[in-house]
C-alpha cells in the first residue's frame, strides 16, 4: 500500500508520516510540500509511477491550493487517481471548505488535522 501526503507544512507531513508508520510499517509514504511538487513528480515519472491507494491533500497551500490541485488532476483525461481514495486533510474551520470539498466526486471525505491512528484505521478498512 502507498499513501501520498500533499501539505506545505513540513511538521504535519512529519507527524502524519509517523502516524502512518506507527499504524502499519508496511505502508509506503511519499510526502510532497506543494501541489506543484506532486505535479512535477507525476510528470517526471509518468511511465513508472505507482499511484497511491490513499492521498491526503491540504487545502491551504501557496500557489496551487488543494482545490486547484483537484481541478488539475480531474482534467487529466488518463484519470491517474481514479483508484485513489482522496481525503482533504485540513485545519480549516470554514464550513464553505467542507461544502466545496463535497462537490468533488474524487474526494472521499473531509478530515480535520491532525491525522490520527483511528482515522487512518477507518480509512484502511473501508
Amino acid at each position: 500500500m502507498q499513501i501520498f501526503l500533499v501539505d506545505d507544512d513540513e511538521i504535519f507531513n512529519y507527524l502524519n508520516t509517523a502516524v502512518i508508520n506507527h499504524t502499519d510499517k508496511h505502508i509506503q509514504v511519499k510526502a510532497f510540500r506543494s501541489g506543484e511538487e506532486l505535479l512535477s513528480y507525476i510528470s517526471e515519472n509518468r511511465e513508472t509511477i505507482v499511484y497511491p491507494d490513499v492521498m491526503f491533500v491540504d487545502i491551504r497551500m501557496p500557489n496551487i491550493d488543494g482545490f486547484e490541485l483537484l481541478e488539475i488532476l480531474g482534467k487529466d483525461e488518463s484519470k491517474p487517481f481514479a483508484h485513489t481514495k482522496i481525503y482533504m486533510l485540513s485545519s480549516t474551520l470554514d464550513h464553505r471548505d467542507l461544502e466545496r470539498a463535497k462537490q468533488y466526486e474524487m474526494v472521499k471525505d473531509f478530515l480535520s488535522k491532525p491525522l490520527t491512528k483511528e482515522m487512518l484505521q477507518g480509512i484502511l478498512v473501508s
